[in-house]
């Protein structure tokens, strides 16, 4: 799985990838922005960085529904079995976290939830959230979950929270094609 942190001001992962048990000595992305032209939403509030943890095969199917924008009836039902959490960080420095586990095709757990920092995710979350909780930042919650948590190591990923906007962002609207 993974580490995620949120600390106000730093979104950190680690970058390990499992297969299992296997550990997969690369560096997987794990923070990530809408692409150019992209617009993702959680309750219609932009979201500017999404750390990822969990199954990989859910990572495009996530994006493709911030790209719709995700609220509390949101559903994930293009794949068998997945387990994810994810971290997403919105314009105004708001953090969401939204959840899923589901076992033989149907969901055991979801959840979409606001968090006020310090927050965390994935299999490491234990550890970071205890660093977090004695002042320390994300990039040394993190680093300490990598050290206890098997399922996480490498090297960090590290996004900052870039100045509130001074026009708080909306939906693009799209026009409809002209009949022809």
């Amino acid at each position: 799985m993974t580490t995620i942190a949120w600390d106000g001001i730093k979104l950190v992962s680690d970058s390990q990838g499992t297969a299992g048990v296997i550990i997969q000595p690369s560096n997987f992305k794990k923070i990530y922005e809408p692409g150019e032209g992209e617009y993702w939403d959680v309750l219609g509030i932009r979201v500017i960085a999404a750390g990822i943890s969990g199954d990989g095969k859910a990572i495009e199917i996530i994006k493709e529904k911030l790209r719709t924008g995700i609220d509390h009836k949101t559903r994930v039902d293009e794949l068998d079995e997945v387990a994810f959490g994810v971290l997403l960080i919105t314009e105004e420095g708001q953090c969401y976290r939204w959840q899923m586990n589901k076992r033989q095709g149907r969901p055991t757990h979801m959840d979409l939830l606001q968090l006020l920092p310090p927050a965390a995710a994935g299999s490491g979350q234990t550890f970071a959230l205890s660093v977090l909780s004695i002042g320390k930042n994300a990039e040394t919650a993190v680093r300490v979950a990598c050290r206890h948590d098997k399922y996480s190591g490498g090297d960090l990923q590290i996004w900052e929270l870039p100045p509130k906007p001074a026009v708080k962002s909306k939906r693009p609207v799209v026009a409809e094609p002209t009949p022809a």
